[in-house]
């Protein structure tokens, strides 16, 4: 009991908005994609919880997929924006965003702990204002992918209602990142 629940897993809510919702919709679903996919140990008509390593080599399989030939720190980035703009069409996400709407960007930032909760069981966060709309967060795991995280922040802010939206990479560590979050 105490060895599952340490272990790292990523929801089955962001798998399945990855799978259905980004990579079928946007038509890379190939039976050749989908042959990969099992060889990574994930179905994409039965999306289920998965560990963390086999999240990691789901987000750099699909981040080529979604933009070939673009560098890999672009490819995640943009994969990012596009993962939370799909996992918005899902239940969770759906009551998500409507309450970031509700409370505005800036608390949103400070709740970022108990989004991530929602997606997997590992990350954590913390928010420190910097000016009214100028907030620094930290993120305890951002999976080896610091650009996936910054395109996903970005596509937060601006779901929230964000405009005019800077989201900066300020420093690694480990497996954390710092990230400087501004917007109008």
């Amino acid at each position: 009991m105490l060895r599952a629940m340490a272990e790292k897993i990523v929801f089955r809510t962001t798998v399945e908005a990855l799978l259905q919702r980004t990579l079928r919709a946007k038509g890379r679903l190939t039976p050749a994609v989908v042959e990969k996919l099992k060889t990574l140990g994930v179905d994409p008509e039965a999306p289920r919880d998965v560990p963390k390593a086999t999240w990691q080599s789901l987000l750099w399989f699909a981040a080529e997929l979604l933009s070939p030939g673009a560098a890999q720190e672009q490819q995640l980035h943009t994969l990012g924006g596009e993962l939370l703009r799909a996992w918005n069409e899902t239940l969770p996400g759906k009551v998500l965003f409507t309450t970031l709407r509700v409370i505005g960007v800036r608390r949103g930032l400070h709740r970022m702990s108990a989004n991530f909760r929602s997606s997997n069981s590992y990350t954590t966060s913390t928010a420190k204002d910097l000016g009214p709309n100028d907030v620094e967060v930290w993120i305890s795991d951002v999976n080896g992918a610091p650009t996936y995280i910054q395109g996903l922040m970005h596509a937060a802010v601006e779901l929230a209602g964000g405009k005019g939206i800077t989201v900066e990479i300020t420093a690694t560590e480990a497996d954390s990142a710092t990230y400087r979050i501004r917007w109008q």
